[in-house]
């Protein structure tokens, strides 16, 4: 004679057993997708950063004592570099744990290194960026110095 109460808890572990799969799987899938969604964010800010660049050839990089020498350069060298690392920022925040990405921003903020290093902008602007971005802007003002 069949016990159905057996049968019963047999198939609800094997449903329970297939829900936790089915589970583990969809979490998969849902961190591959997470990882290509925040490649393609780093991406598109990359592309925004180029064509900033390439509208504003002056400032990539610099000759930074010229334009600190005068007030009207200086001024949108500053809103210049404030664009630059907002998207570097982006960039770290969105696909920073590449080693990929976070050499481009080293490498943008590097450019930008006596901007860096100055008192206008620890003072200023310093504390406006999240701790991964202050984290390679203080990197970037140590190798500077040395």
């Amino acid at each position: 004679m069949t016990n159905w109460l057996d049968l019963a808890q047999i198939v609800g572990g094997v449903a329970t057993a297939v829900g936790v799969i089915l589970a583990v799987v969809t979490a998969f899938f849902a961190l591959a997708q997470l990882r290509i969604s925040n490649e393609i964010a780093a991406q598109d800010a990359y592309a925004g950063l180029l064509r900033n660049m390439v509208d504003f050839p002056e400032f990539s990089p610099p000759a930074y004592e010229v334009v600190r020498s005068d007030p009207t350069s200086y001024a949108r060298y500053k809103r210049y570099v404030a664009y630059v690392f907002t998207v570097c920022e982006r960039v770290l925040l969105s696909a920073g744990r590449g080693a990929y990405w976070r050499e481009t921003v080293a490498y943008y903020v590097c450019q930008h290194v006596d901007h860096v290093r100055s008192v206008d902008f620890r003072n200023n602007h310093y504390s406006h960026y999240s701790l991964a971005m202050r984290r390679v802007l203080d990197s970037i003002a140590l190798r500077g110095a040395q």
